[in-house]
């Protein structure tokens, strides 16, 4: 029997000792359909008014972003939190979304900035737009049927999957980042 030993971390790792993760269909599929709709185009297009090009630090582009709130909808993470600590901690996330593993994914409180940026509607429209262009190429099905792919098996299974569903959540997404707020200001 083996025991546990002690890890050290080593200074220099060589990119070929980098992990790497199983490519999983649900990943590329959902990928290859959002390209095929142009996602980002449409995305980058709907969020003009909201970015600046030479003010600030660079932001995370709103195409990330809502691909993240995307992903975290269809599988049930409903926080950002959640959807931050999902990014950082699966390679396929990462690769999803455009992040090398060397590259920093974005935080809760980017997500939480960037979504009280896009207004409500503009979020409401790019989701929709992009469910109702899915669902007609079939993801629907694929995905119910591909759902222990990405998450839980029930996660999907269990979620509503339309406009008023995601304006709940958008909701249950700020009401989780003012609860957040709220506890960090009282300790």
């Amino acid at each position: 029997m083996g025991t546990r030993r002690k890890t050290t971390q080593a200074l220099l790792v060589s990119t070929t000792e980098l992990p790497v993760a199983p490519k999983l269909p649900f990943y590329d599929r959902l990928k290859d359909l959002l390209e095929r709709i142009d996602f980002d185009r449409h995305v980058e297009l709907a969020c003009r008014p909201y970015y600046q090009s030479a003010l600030g630090r660079p932001s995370m582009p709103p195409s990330v972003y809502f691909r993240l709130l995307l992903l975290g909808y269809l599988i049930g993470v409903d926080s950002e939190r959640g959807l931050a600590l999902y990014a950082r901690d699966s390679l396929n996330v990462r690769r999803f979304l455009g992040y090398a593993l060397h590259e920093p994914v974005p935080d809760s409180s980017t997500l939480s900035r960037t979504r009280r940026r896009i207004s409500l509607n503009t979020q409401q429209e790019v989701l929709g737009w992009a469910l109702q262009h899915l669902r007609e190429q079939g993801l629907d099905g694929r995905l119910a049927r591909r759902s222990g792919w990405a998450t839980s098996p029930t996660a999907l299974a269990h979620r509503p999957q339309s406009v008023p569903a995601y304006r709940k959540f958008v909701a249950s997404l700020a009401e989780h980042a003012y609860s957040d707020e709220l506890a960090a200001e009282l300790e």
